[in-house]
């Protein structure tokens, strides 16, 4: 969504008082992510990829909040699945 139609995205960002040039980048960089994530192929670059998103996930929670918009439920949601599966991740592999 961020990628493909960002003009969609660009009201939130405004109402979250966020630059709207980061949404491009923004998108890509989570699909690398999540590439890295999936592809086992360097632990560092998938440990990189886990901080980088957590940070995402903390921002956008921290926007919300300051915000007052009470959206911030997706991001703890996606903050909680994205610790469990670094949890997992590192008992497994």
């Amino acid at each position: 969504m961020f990628t493909f139609n960002p003009d969609q995205i660009h009201p939130m960002f405004e109402g979250l008082n966020m630059p709207t040039f980061l949404i491009v980048p923004m998108g890509v960089a989570k699909f690398l992510a999540v590439v890295a994530i999936l592809s086992k192929k360097s632990t560092l670059l998938k440990t990189l990829a886990y901080y980088g998103l957590a940070i995402d996930f903390i921002a956008a929670i921290t926007s919300h909040l300051l915000a007052g918009d009470g959206q911030a439920v997706g991001a703890v949601v996606a903050l909680i699945i994205l610790v469990t599966s670094y949890i997992y991740d590192r008992k497994l592999f």
